[in-house]
């Protein structure tokens, strides 16, 4: 078809346009909730969301092999804590996983940090 990658590579905020001014009918947007471009997408129309959990994880390590997952998970899963706390610690974890225990370590302790902090906060936050 003659289309690069350039060709289909668009922001978050230009997919979300796109998608609302009907030029394209979907968008892989890899991020943590909530990002703009989904907040906004879900307030104009009927959004769906496909979430990585344990059952879509076990498939794609079932079809690739956990090897093969994983090296693919590395590339994905710091994705969807950025921009939160102390994130960048986590995310840096999760570029060296080698199983799936590892990954599903990483964000329990992840989730129990911040569960911790906002226990901490005087705040709450």
């Amino acid at each position: 078809f003659g289309l690069l990658v350039a060709d289909l590579s668009i922001n978050f905020a230009d997919s979300a346009d796109n998608l609302k001014d009907g030029k394209i009918d979907a968008a892989f947007i890899v991020a943590g909730a909530p990002t703009t471009a989904i907040t906004d997408l879900s307030t104009g129309g009927q959004v769906y969301l496909v979430s990585l959990d344990d059952e879509h994880a076990e498939k794609l390590i079932a079809l690739k092999g956990e090897k093969m997952a994983m090296s693919e998970m590395r590339g994905l899963a710091p994705h969807y804590i950025s921009g939160l706390y102390d994130s960048t610690t986590y995310k840096e974890k999760m570029n060296h996983i080698k199983t799936y225990e590892d990954l599903k370590t990483i964000i329990r302790d992840y989730d129990l940090f911040l569960d911790e902090r906002e226990k901490n906060s005087p705040s709450g936050c």
